[in-house]
């Protein structure tokens, strides 16, 4: 998904490409689409991935799973803390390069083939077909 951008970004501006490619853009309406289209694609993404985050937290705190005023509060305070952390910590993005570029192989290569195993090591009372 990413690599046709990368490939566009590069055919385009060549050594001058900046890490983050709307960087390279001349500001007019072209800029403002895709930057409104970035905020669009991140808002819908961070309340899928912040979900589970959520739930497991709400279990923790045995908040009921349905709609409520206890649900809300602590789904907002996770969002604060968040929203904190990004503000206050000088070089986030650095911060979370490393954290994620020191994960990605694990992540990525090591973790799915041992969870492959170890959940085929399971043996239970179902039947195979």
């Amino acid at each position: 998904m990413y690599l046709p951008v990368v490939v566009a970004g590069y055919t385009l501006f060549g050594d001058n490409l900046e890490s983050n490619i709307l960087l390279n853009i001349t500001p007019g309406p072209l800029l403002s689409l895709a930057e409104i289209l970035i905020t669009v694609h991140l808002m819908a993404g961070a309340v899928i991935l912040i979900n589970p985050v959520c739930q497991e937290g709400e279990d923790w705190l045995r908040i009921p799973p349905r709609f409520g005023w206890k649900r809300i509060s602590f789904r907002t305070a996770v969002m604060a803390s968040i929203l904190f952390t990004a503000l206050t910590l000088p070089k986030f993005g650095a911060i979370l390069s490393l954290i994620g570029g020191s994960t990605l192989t694990c992540m990525g290569f090591i973790f799915p083939p041992l969870f492959y195993l170890k959940l085929s090591s399971v043996r239970g009372e179902w039947t195979h077909v």
